[in-house]
């Protein structure tokens, strides 16, 4: 069970890192000239706020696996125990490790980023900066990896147990595969390699292009990512919990209908009973009757909350859409 609590710890974490990463996003649009210093100094502080928030996220998860393993759930400012809880060695737990992964990879990367900063203002040197910054930047990327691909193993158990309708994607796993490339090809690639300066400025090196474009997509790709992957984190941790059995149920008996419906409708021969060889006649459209099942199914599901499938909002009775996102009543749909 999770609680309100922590809910909240992870949907605030995963919505301030979107918050952060557009903001950045922004920030690069407005970089000019004489603006160079103010907009690199934003950059930094964005990043801060974002590694901030990604620590933040994995005090969040490893209180929820508190609450998960040990049975102590905290509402508010009362604590609930719940008895007959199993536990299991929390070592070996994914989501676990994911929480400890992300602190650790947030806690060395904000460090990293004060460095970089006092480096840019000529507050110390040091030798090859760029080439020492983008190697222990490695780091923190790659402990956030392992971190993001254990909470994705971890949330592809939650929704085979029909906790949550959405399975873990791979989107910030990706994100930050792509910030180790990234920061392996700029290390190997810097930019005296990559442009060369002519009477018109800056041109890229006869020969470079293809990398210059592999480092370009990826700068962009792993923002798009981020953004894509944290707010999917948000929205699954939402409704984690809160989506009815019943939608599960009458999801797979929409399936097996629609299964049952084309096996029929394929059995008919090509010639379709006509008289005249190789002339196909029109079928006519099956028409289900009710069935006392779904009679039943409805009554029930009219006898329970309905909750919205897409952000977990309490519906009404007759509500065809969402009034917080808009989606469609599944649950009206007989």
């Amino acid at each position: 069970m999770i609680s309100d609590t922590s809910r909240k710890r992870i949907t605030l974490a995963a919505l301030i890192s979107v918050l952060s990463i557009l903001a950045g996003m922004f920030a690069v649009f407005l970089q000019s000239q004489d603006r160079l210093t103010v907009v690199a100094l934003l950059l930094l502080g964005f990043n801060i706020v974002l590694y901030g928030a990604l620590i933040w996220l994995g005090v969040g998860l490893y209180f929820f696996h508190k609450e998960e393993t040990s049975g102590i759930v905290e509402m508010g400012s009362t604590v609930i125990i719940e008895q007959e809880t199993q536990k299991e060695n929390k070592w070996k737990q994914p989501l676990y490790q994911s929480s400890l992964f992300i602190i650790v990879g947030g806690s060395i990367a904000i460090p990293i980023q004060v460095i970089i900063g006092l480096i840019f203002l000529d507050v110390f040197t040091l030798t090859n900066p760029d080439l020492i910054m983008n190697l222990v930047s490695l780091v923190p990327a790659i402990f956030m990896l392992a971190g993001f691909i254990q909470l994705k193993r971890e949330l592809d158990t939650y929704a085979a147990k029909k906790r949550n309708i959405y399975k873990g994607q791979t989107s910030l796993p990706i994100g930050f595969l792509m910030v180790i490339i990234y920061a392996i090809l700029i290390s190997i690639f810097p930019i005296d390699v990559l442009f060369v300066e002519t009477a018109e400025g800056l041109a890229i090196r006869e020969g470079y292009e293809i990398v210059y474009y592999i480092i370009s997509f990826l700068e962009i790709g792993q923002d798009v990512m981020f953004v894509l992957g944290f707010w999917y984190l948000r929205r699954a941790f939402t409704i984690l919990d809160k989506v009815p059995e019943e939608y599960f149920e009458r999801k797979q008996q929409i399936i097996e209908q629609t299964q049952a419906r084309r096996q029929q409708g394929g059995r008919g021969s090509i010639f379709g009973g006509s008289r005249t060889l190789g002339t196909v006649l029109p079928q006519t459209p099956i028409k289900e009757k009710p069935k006392e099942d779904d009679t039943e199914f409805a009554e029930e599901l009219d006898a329970k909350k309905m909750f919205c499938v897409k952000c977990g909002l309490e519906l009404e009775d007759d509500a065809v859409f969402c009034a917080n996102c808009g989606e469609e009543n599944p649950y009206l749909k007989r």
